[in-house]
């Protein structure tokens, strides 16, 4: 499950978040894991208190994910794997 701390970090909690996929980022180099979820659905709770965490949080339509991907807009690998995913094979609900 998602730590609560989480939320500091995005300033948004999760609701019902369920498991989508794990990676393993630097398989060979490092025994780090990523544990990703997914909901539908969250809570705004405020402004990121740890706002240095990430440079920029917004939302937007997962149909610009490719494009974002693409003009270099998405650093991380496990982030654009997930967003390719969720582009390709949205999860179904229930």
């Amino acid at each position: 499950m998602p730590a609560p701390a989480d939320e500091l970090y995005v300033g948004w909690e999760p609701v019902a978040p369920r498991p989508l996929i794990r990676l393993e980022s630097a398989s060979g180099l490092t025994d780090s894991v990523s544990h990703v979820y997914w909901t539908r659905q969250a809570i705004h709770r405020g402004d990121p208190v740890a706002g240095f965490e990430a440079e920029r949080i917004e939302w937007v339509p997962l149909d610009h994910a490719p494009g974002l991907i693409t003009d270099s807009k998405v650093p991380s690998a496990v982030t654009a794997a997930v967003l390719m995913l969720l582009h390709q094979h949205p999860p179904a609900d229930g």
